[in-house]
C-alpha cells in the first residue's frame, strides 16, 4: 500500500532540502569569487540557475502541497513528523535549512510591508521614493544578525522600488539584466497576492546571501563596490571597441537595418548604462553587477557573430590560413588556431577541409545545394548557391530567415549562452554534450546540477581563449586589414587602394582545389605570388599576437 501522507512529507522535505542546497551552492561560489578562484560570470550563472530552481520548486509546492508563500513553507517545516527531526531539526534555530526558510519568511514579510506602504501613495513617495541620505548599513555574521538583516532587506527593497519607479528601466541592460526587479514589478502591480510570492522572497534572500558571502570572504581592504566599478569599466571598454569598428572604412553607412545601425544602437544603450552611475545597495550587489555584465556580454556576442559574417572577411582569412597551412608550409599562428578550435563548426561546416576548399568556403557563407527536378543528370544537383537570407546577412542586413541560420546561434558554441537562452534552466545533457534536452520546467535543474554547472563554467572560462569571452571586434578589424593589404598588393596600381576585394581568397582556394586534383601548386607563378602575399598579410597581422589579447579582460 502507498502511504500518501508519508509520500507528501518526503516530497516536502525534498523541496526544502533542494532550496537549502541551492542557497549553499550560491554562497559557496560567491566566496570563491572573493578568493579569486572563480569568476563573476560563473557565480552569476550559478545564482541565476539557483533562482530558476527555486521558481520551479514554488510551482511544485503550490501544485502538490497547496503552499503559496514562504510562511506556509515555514509552518509546514514546523509540522514535520518526529521521524524527520534527525534530518532537519525544527527545534534548533541554528539548523541551516531552517535558517534559510526563516530568512525566506522574513524576506516575505518585508515584501508584504513594502506593498502595504505602496498602497498609501503619499507615504510611499515620502519614505521610499524620495531621495534620502544613504543609510549606514552594517553586515553581520553569526546567530545574532536579525536586526542588521532586517535593515539590509529594507534598504534593498527601497532601492528596488526606486529602480522600478524611475527611468532607469528604460535602459536595455538594466531592464533585461537586473535580477529580481521584474518579479517585484509584477508583484507590486497586483492588488491580490500573485503567484510569485516565493520567487520574490527568494530573490531578496539570494541578494542578501550572495552579498554577505562575497563581502565577508573578501581580503582586507577590498570593497564589494569593486563589482560595480568592474561592470562600468567593461561597458566603457565595449563602447571603445564598437566605436573602432563603426569608424572603420568597411562600415560605410548607418542606414536602417544594417549591421552598423544596430551596432550604433548597441553603443547608445551602453552609453545610457554608463550614465546611470548608481552605487546604492542594490546596484553594487555582486549578483546584480554580474548579471549586468552577462547581459552586456551576451549582446556583444550576439552582434559579434553577425560581425564575423559581415562581408565574410573573418571567414575568408581563416579559409586562406587553412589552405596555406596545408599547402604552403605556413607556421601555426596561435590566434587563428584558437579561433579554428573554438568556432570551427562556424567557419568550417563539417570540419577543417583537406580538399574541396572552395565548396567549404561557399558553405561557410551560407551556401546550399540546389536541385532541379527536371535535370537530366542522375543526382539532380545543379550546384552550390547562397540563399537570399544568407546573402543579406553577409551584407550586414537582417532578414526573416536569419533565425534559421546556424551561424548566429549563440547557444551553439557556448554552455553559458545555451542556458541563458532557456532562462537558466538546463539538464545533464545540456552540460554534457552541448544540447539542451529539457522538455519542461519540472525536469530541469537540481542542486547537483548546480555543482556540475559551476565546475564546467569554471573550467571553460579559465581557458586561454574561452568562447563566451571572445572579443569579436578587434578580430574583425584585424581580418579587414588583412583583406585590404592583400587586395592592394595583389591588384597593384591598377586598382584604387583601400579596396576589400575577396577575389584573392576565391582564387587561392580554387588553386588549392586544382592542386588536390593533381594540377600542381607551385607551377603557376601567379598562384605562388598570391600565396606569398596572403601568407605575408596574415603573418604581419597575427604572428606576434597572443590569443589572450582577443578576449574581454578582467571578467
Amino acid at each position: 500500500m502507498i502511504d500518501d501522507g508519508l509520500s507528501n512529507t518526503f516530497e516536502l522535505y525534498q523541496e526544502i532540502h533542494d532550496i537549502h542546497k541551492a542557497f549553499h551552492e550560491v554562497e559557496s561560489v560567491w566566496q570563491k569569487v572573493a578568493h579569486g578562484s572563480s569568476s563573476l560570470i560563473t557565480a552569476t550563472a550559478v545564482t541565476n540557475a539557483a533562482y530558476a530552481l527555486i521558481e520551479t520548486a514554488e510551482h511544485r509546492l503550490a501544485t502538490n502541497h497547496q503552499i503559496s508563500d514562504p510562511s506556509g513553507i515555514l509552518q509546514a517545516c514546523l509540522k514535520l513528523p518526529d521521524s524527520f527531526h534527525s534530518a532537519i531539526d525544527t527545534a534548533s534555530a541554528s539548523n541551516p535549512a531552517i535558517t534559510i526558510i526563516r530568512g525566506l519568511d522574513n524576506s516575505w514579510q518585508a515584501t508584504l510591508n513594502l506593498r502595504r506602504t505602496a498602497a498609501n501613495k503619499d507615504e510611499f513617495v515620502e519614505n521610499i521614493l524620495k531621495p534620502h541620505a544613504p543609510p549606514q548599513i552594517s553586515l553581520r555574521q553569526g546567530p545574532d544578525t536579525c536586526a542588521s538583516d532586517t535593515q539590509c532587506r529594507s534598504v534593498l527593497l527601497s532601492n528596488i522600488a526606486q529602480c522600478i519607479s524611475s527611468s532607469r528601466l528604460q535602459n536595455t541592460f538594466i531592464r533585461s539584466g537586473s535580477p529580481v526587479v521584474p518579479e517585484f514589478s509584477f508583484f507590486m502591480s497586483r492588488e491580490k497576492s500573485p503567484t510569485n510570492c516565493l520567487h520574490c522572497a527568494s530573490g531578496l534572500s539570494l541578494l542578501m546571501s550572495s552579498y554577505k558571502a562575497y563581502s565577508f570572504a573578501l581580503p582586507t581592504g577590498q570593497s564589494p563596490s569593486h563589482c560595480r566599478v568592474q561592470a562600468l569599466r567593461f561597458a566603457q571598454d565595449a563602447i571603445t571597441r564598437i566605436s573602432a569598428v563603426l569608424e572603420h572604412p568597411s562600415m560605410p553607412c548607418r542606414c536602417h537595418g544594417t549591421l552598423a545601425f544596430h551596432l550604433e544602437s548597441l553603443k547608445q544603450d551602453l552609453e545610457g548604462y554608463l550614465r546611470i552611475k548608481m552605487f546604492d545597495f542594490y546596484f553594487q550587489s555582486p549578483w546584480v553587477c554580474g548579471a549586468h555584465i552577462v547581459e552586456v556580454l551576451h549582446a556583444l556576442h550576439y552582434y559579434g557573430l553577425r560581425l564575423f559574417a559581415y562581408r565574410s572577411y573573418v571567414g575568408s582569412v581563416l579559409h586562406m590560413y587553412n589552405v596555406l597551412r596545408q599547402l604552403h608550409d605556413l607556421a601555426p599562428i596561435a590566434v587563428l588556431e584558437a579561433l579554428c578550435e573554438q568556432l570551427g563548426d562556424l567557419f568550417f561546416p563539417g570540419g577543417r577541409p583537406k580538399g574541396s576548399f572552395k565548396n567549404c568556403y561557399v558553405r561557410y557563407m551560407g551556401g546550399r545545394l540546389r536541385f532541379h527536378a527536371k535535370a537530366r543528370h542522375q543526382n539532380g544537383c545543379h550546384g552550390l548557391v547562397i540563399p537570399a537570407h544568407a546573402a543579406r546577412a553577409n551584407a550586414g542586413f537582417s532578414s526573416a530567415g536569419e533565425e534559421k541560420d546556424g551561424r548566429f546561434e549563440c547557444g551553439r558554441f557556448s554552455l553559458l549562452w545555451r542556458i541563458k537562452e532557456r532562462d537558466w534552466r538546463f539538464d545533464d545533457d545540456a552540460i554534457g554534450n552541448g544540447r539542451n534536452q529539457c522538455q519542461s520546467e519540472e525536469d530541469c535543474v537540481n542542486p547537483t546540477q548546480l555543482q556540475s554547472l559551476n565546475s564546467h563554467l569554471t573550467s571553460s572560462l579559465s581557458s586561454p581563449f574561452p568562447t563566451p569571452l571572445i572579443n569579436h571586434f578587434p578580430l574583425y578589424l584585424a581580418c579587414a586589414r588583412i583583406i585590404n593589404s592583400i587586395s592592394n598588393a595583389y591588384h597593384g596600381p591598377d586598382v584604387k587602394p583601400g579596396q576589400y576585394c575577396l577575389c584573392c581568397a576565391e582564387n587561392l582556394l580554387a588553386a588549392a582545389d586544382g592542386c588536390r586534383e593533381g594540377k600542381g601548386w607551385r607551377i603557376n607563378k601567379e598562384v605562388r605570388k598570391l600565396a606569398e602575399i596572403c601568407a605575408g598579410g596574415i603573418r604581419e597581422e597575427f604572428e606576434e599576437r597572443e590569443a589572450e589579447g582577443f578576449v574581454w579582460g578582467n571578467l
